[in-house]
């Protein structure tokens, strides 16, 4: 059984979706792509409380996804090796100092890791590509999400510094020395 497979069909993603009920969740489409139909669909204004709340929800579940799919403990062999199948990596590395260096030398988005419709997550070259992809698609995951478990903590990246911000501003950059950066990492492999 592949790792993708183990992952249950009513897995923490539906159970988000299953929260609107006025939205009907299409599972053959990114996770993303619909939440931002969602929001479309049910209003959700951007910037308000409430959107605030359905994405920290989304963020939980994807974060519950990725446990479900992979596991949670960053020492854990067959969990590593998880990650390499999903990848199609080949040979799967038969240590776990290997697994960890042939995953993390692999630039993935990890939400795109627990997108049940892609074959193979896209590869890029390098992790300013992965930055530039991840945040034009809007799958940047929060670096401090409660329901993380170890493994996805060790694989998340700062794609902001928490000093600098989203345009690379210092403090008294533009903004008037109103801290800009929002302490958020990528989903990253790296």
């Amino acid at each position: 059984m592949s790792t993708m497979q183990r992952a249950t069909s009513d897995g923490p993603l539906v159970q988000f979706f299953a929260e609107y009920p006025q939205f009907e969740y299409d599972r053959s489409k990114a996770p993303t792509k619909e939440f931002q139909r969602m929001c479309r669909l049910v209003r959700l204004v951007p910037r308000s409380d409430e959107r605030k709340a359905a994405q920290e929800a989304f963020n939980n579940a994807i974060a519950l996804e990725f446990n479900d799919a992979f596991g949670t403990d960053e020492n854990s062999l067959e969990s590593w090796q998880a990650l390499c199948e999903r990848l199609q990596i080949d040979p799967i590395p038969d240590t776990l100092n290997e697994c960890r260096r042939v995953v993390k030398s692999t630039h993935v988005n990890l939400v795109d890791m627990v997108d049940r419709n892609e074959e193979v997550p896209e590869k890029f070259p390098s992790v300013a590509a992965l930055r530039q992809y991840s945040i034009e698609n809007h799958k940047i995951f929060p670096k401090e999400n409660a329901y993380a478990g170890g493994l996805l903590k060790n694989l998340l990246r700062e794609f902001f510094n928490a000093h600098r911000g989203r345009h690379g501003h210092g403090r008294r950059g533009r903004g008037g020395g109103r801290g800009r950066g929002r302490g958020v990492a990528g989903e990253t492999v790296v």
